[in-house]
């Protein structure tokens, strides 16, 4: 786009070819929007933060940063009225990821466009803007649990409906989230208290004041019993991450042999031998797991058609949870799982009771 507007200026100045780079910088934008913000409902809510960052910033960049995301979201928690879009932290956390991805995408399309020879003259060489724009529009992330909810995938018990909703937000948000640790971890316990306290429907006595008071003031987090949704801290919550990432690398090597036996050929001596070996292996695998559909994988089509569905979309889970699980363990070094979790609890509690009430 820089360098279109650079040859626009130029260029003697024709109202021909002013309305000629026009359309194509409204064909790069257009990508831009339909591929990377969309859908285009976003760009009102994306321009709120966007002014939040730039109010917000120490220079003349945009910083996307934890600390940016949670002083937004305690500032939305502040003025309802001019926020109501980012009232939940979930809400704000995902947005957060998508505009941060947008960013990066476009920082990588004028990158691309910066290497490229553009301009008229086809035959030196160089590339028409237009054409620039809508040769690679970019992919933008997709969460694998897609294609979960399709056949084949839809009814198995690969991942089971508490390991889908356990991945639901980390998916969701997708790669950007390895830069956003702490922020995932803020949503994942806090906004899952949260959620609770949006739903509204404790009951009007003396029980549901109590009830509203431990969620406001997170005393919540510090009970027993609460200690399946949302996670009662971040070590529990890593732990959660550090098991399924576990459950998804024991699914991909079944998942891997059992296209491998898919593709084997009969005729092969040394392939049969080692597909034998790898067999073996994963039936102590599969001792190891009671769910429907598993052990039948190795033997029958049907049972083992939806492994070989889900062994791409694994992948991309696997490799999301192994930067996590990275990112995790750096943030844990020394204690810092738990310091993380004090720190955060009084910004949360503050903005808690400024939106569902103080206790009484």
């Amino acid at each position: 786009m820089v360098r279109r507007l650079e040859l626009l200026a130029e260029a003697p100045w024709r109202r021909g070819e002013v309305d000629r780079a026009a359309a194509e910088l409204q064909a790069i934008v257009d990508v831009y929007l339909d591929e990377v913000l969309r859908p285009r409902q976003q760009i009102a809510k994306f321009s709120r933060l966007f002014e939040f960052l730039e109010r917000t910033s120490p220079d003349d960049l945009l910083h996307f940063t934890d600390a940016t995301l949670l002083g937004f979201w305690r500032e939305a928690a502040e003025r309802p009225e001019d926020y109501a879009d980012f009232k939940l932290f979930r809400t704000a956390f995902l947005f957060f990821c998508d505009v941060h991805s947008a960013m990066l995408e476009g920082e990588s399309m004028l990158a691309r466009d910066a290497s490229l020879r553009l301009g008229p003259n086809r035959e030196a060489g160089e590339i028409d803007v237009g054409d620039a724009a809508a040769a690679e529009p970019g992919e933008c992330w997709r969460s694998p649990l897609e294609h979960f909810a399709q056949a084949p995938l839809g009814d198995s018990k690969i991942l089971n409906e508490t390991e889908r909703r356990q991945l639901q937000l980390l998916l969701a948000a997708g790669p950007v989230a390895l830069t956003h640790v702490r922020s995932l971890l803020r949503a994942e316990v806090m906004g899952g208290v949260q959620e609770k306290l949006a739903k509204g429907r404790l009951p009007r006595d003396t029980d549901g004041a109590a009830r509203l008071a431990r969620l406001v003031t997170l005393a919540v987090l510090d009970e027993p019993g609460e200690t399946d949704e949302p996670a009662r801290n971040y070590i529990v919550q890593a732990q959660r991450y550090a098991n399924l990432a576990e459950h998804v690398r024991r699914v991909l090597k079944i998942a891997g042999l059992v296209r491998w036996r898919a593709r084997a050929e009969d005729d092969n001596p040394i392939m049969i031998a080692e597909l034998e070996t790898g067999l073996r292996a994963a039936e102590r695998l599969l001792l190891r797991v009671s769910r429907a559909g598993f052990k039948e994988a190795l033997t029958t089509p049907k049972a083992a058609a939806p492994f070989l569905a889900a062994l791409d979309p694994l992948l991309a889970v696997d490799r999301l949870l192994t930067g996590l699980g990275n990112a995790l363990t750096r943030l844990g070094a020394d204690g810092g799982l738990d310091a993380a979790l004090a720190a955060d609890r009084p910004p949360f509690a503050e903005a808690f009771q400024l939106l569902y009430g103080k206790p009484t």
